[in-house]
């Protein structure tokens, strides 16, 4: 209970193919609730996949750290998919970046890929972490951490802060909400002195 999880390697969705991957995303509970929402999220998750798909690396996590995206959180890392699709396809890729974030957000939701944590704590990643966790891979959890917060004197921007790391330490180590571990959360506290200082 209070030992930090290691951080794995190699995990099952990571290994996906392709195709089993994009039938894997474009299922419930990922699907978006509006038909331009998924018709964007869609995109952004195409796009996410050609750009990853052309880095090395046998899995999805390893392309993720070969991209460079996700080391610094300073740099924004949308710029890398939109250069590669602009010297690869030659579009008009102005308005990409609004769906960017979708798609990432999309693969890190479903474990896919397990960002740094560092990364996570930083402005530059996609908006809506802890929403979409509590979407679409641990409800239940979130909705209990919810009423906790609800039924104690906590204030909502330290509810939004706690909810936001729950969801980091969901995507940096996978599982869900019941599977954090103290050290798992003393293991952020670390990373946070350093990112948000």
């Amino acid at each position: 209970m209070g030992m930090c999880r290691t951080c794995r390697s190699v995990w099952l969705p990571t290994r996906l193919a392709r195709p089993g991957l994009l039938q894997r995303l474009h299922a419930a509970p990922f699907v978006a609730d509006t038909e331009s929402g998924e018709e964007n999220r869609r995109r952004g998750v195409r796009f996410v996949l050609d750009w990853l798909q052309a880095q090395p690396g046998d899995t999805w996590q390893q392309r993720l750290l070969a991209s460079g995206a996700g080391q610094d959180g300073r740099t924004d890392w949308r710029t890398m998919p939109i250069r590669r699709r602009k010297a690869t396809t030659g579009f008009d890729c102005r308005f990409d970046t609004a769906v960017l974030g979708t798609g990432l957000l999309t693969r890190i939701c479903a474990d896919v890929m397990r960002p740094e944590p560092a990364w996570l704590l930083t402005p530059a990643t996609p908006k809506r972490l802890a929403a979409e966790m509590a979407r679409t891979r641990d409800p239940a959890g979130f909705a209990e951490l919810t009423a906790l917060c609800q039924a104690n004197p906590v204030g909502e921007s330290t509810t939004r802060v706690a909810l936001h790391r729950v969801a980091v330490i969901m995507a940096v180590k996978g599982g869900g909400v019941a599977d954090i571990t103290v050290g798992d959360c003393l293991q952020l506290l670390d990373v946070a002195a350093d990112v948000c200082t």
